[in-house]
């Protein structure tokens, strides 16, 4: 019971230093994180014998460890940024009504599109289900493959969101057109190469998920959707 309280922190801490642009200290954290588990889970579970319950243990270590190293650099962050004489902490600076504004006219459009987002795949899950128990799961395994490959494609949206933002802010129109043009390329580049891995290795994905030859067989002739829709969603990112 004590991970999920840490992972969503984790999560907030994560949307706070991409906002502030600090990638790479988001992913010294997420190195770290991944790491302690992976030596906590070998101790644990290995070493002392602890077995599943080791994994649990180490897991939520690790998770609460991240969330108080990522506490201390998004403090240290923003008091660099915001100088030792003006404290950031304070309700006047968190609750400034023209700038809840703004930033909620900002994200209004990302907030619809990830609401578009959730409802697109409970609607394909619930679709999934009126067709028996064999399609549900080679859908829900073909949705697996997507979701994995969401997530490269999702690093360029999230640098793209940073470095246009800061250009936008800073009026700097040469900036934000580079930030556009180049992120763009990337994630065209990536989403064509990822729409051919899983088109040419998504059977063998799908093996790996599931030893039901019905559904194995199902969702392997259908690996040809997953990776046109990954091609589709480049647009989306």
């Amino acid at each position: 019971m004590g991970g999920p309280p840490a992972t969503l922190t984790s999560f907030v801490g994560a949307g706070l230093l991409i906002g502030l642009g600090k990638n790479r200290l988001l992913l010294g954290l997420q190195l770290f994180l991944n790491g302690l588990n992976i030596i906590l889970d070998i101790v644990f579970a290995g070493g002392l014998g602890m077995g599943a319950a080791g994994i649990a243990l180490g897991t939520v270590i690790a998770e609460w460890s991240a969330v108080l190293v990522g506490t201390w650099i998004i403090y240290h962050s923003l008091h660099v940024s915001h100088g030792s004489n003006e404290p950031f902490w304070s309700l006047q600076r968190i609750i400034d009504r023209e700038k809840v504004k703004i930033a909620v006219a900002a994200n209004l459009d990302i907030m619809i599109r990830t609401l578009l987002l959730v409802f697109s795949f409970a609607f394909f899950t619930n679709q999934s289900a009126q067709f028996g128990d064999m399609v549900l799961a080679a859908n829900h395994i073909l949705l697996q493959i997507i979701s994995f490959a969401a997530f490269f494609l999702d690093g360029f949206a999230f640098v793209a969101e940073a470095l246009v933002g800061k250009a936008y802010g800073a009026n700097d129109r040469a900036t934000f057109k580079a930030a556009v043009k180049r992120t763009s390329e990337l994630a065209v580049g990536s989403g064509i190469l990822l729409a051919l891995i899983v088109l040419v290795f998504g059977p063998l994905f799908v093996s790996v998920l599931t030893d039901i030859e019905s559904v194995r067989s199902y969702a392997s002739g259908l690996c040809y959707v997953a990776a046109i829709y990954i091609l589709l969603s480049i647009a989306a990112f």
